[in-house]
């Protein structure tokens, strides 16, 4: 409707009296082209205006929210990794140790793991000296008895100077020391 009125009141600006199809048919195409750019010109103003911010923030929002997912998963990850590297593998008979010691420790007074600590310790310690230390005689008896008898502890007689040594079993070290570390924490 907006073009016919365009067109009529060009026709009428232009017309000198006689009608001249060629010269309408121009005027109304330049009509038509005129409107289709102004309809062009506010749609491309409102899309400018109104619709690419709101767009462009929905985009960032969904840019936003896949960079926090990326990020979760790669710290989940990293977290995996990190705990690979802080727990150590430990092998089947190594975990039979652990198991074996943790069952023979559970018979002992923590006087006598405190025998034990002192004897693995040492590495090997005479039994003069572990009664010289400040620990209750009665509890490195029971601890030298129910460490030979569970296998945990050796004790071996030096003939020269007459005297007893104790010391862990070697297979035993590393089990004894993780589970007595285990206890104490």
């Amino acid at each position: 409707m907006c073009i016919a009125a365009l067109q009529f009141a060009a026709s009428r600006l232009l017309a000198s009296g006689t009608p001249r199809p060629l010269k309408e048919m121009w005027i109304a195409i330049l009509v038509i082209v005129g409107v289709y750019l102004v309809i062009y010109a506010f749609e491309l103003s409102w899309n400018v205006v109104a619709v690419s911010p709101v767009m462009l923030d929905q985009r960032g929002h969904q840019e936003r929210d896949e960079m926090a997912e990326t990020i979760r998963q790669l710290k989940a990850e990293r977290d995996q990794l990190d705990q690979r590297l802080t727990e150590p593998k430990i092998t089947p008979q190594e975990e039979r140790r652990r198991q074996h010691v943790r069952g023979k420790l559970h018979d002992f007074t923590m006087d006598e793991r405190h025998v034990v600590r002192h004897i693995l310790d040492h590495g090997e310690i005479s039994l003069s000296v572990l009664m010289r230390l400040a620990v209750d005689p009665k509890a490195i008896q029971n601890a030298r008895r129910k460490g030979r008898e569970s296998g945990l502890l050796i004790e071996r007689m030096d003939q020269m100077a007459g005297e007893r040594w104790l010391s862990v079993k070697l297979e035993f070290q590393a089990a004894l020391e993780f589970v007595l570390a285990e206890q104490s924490s």
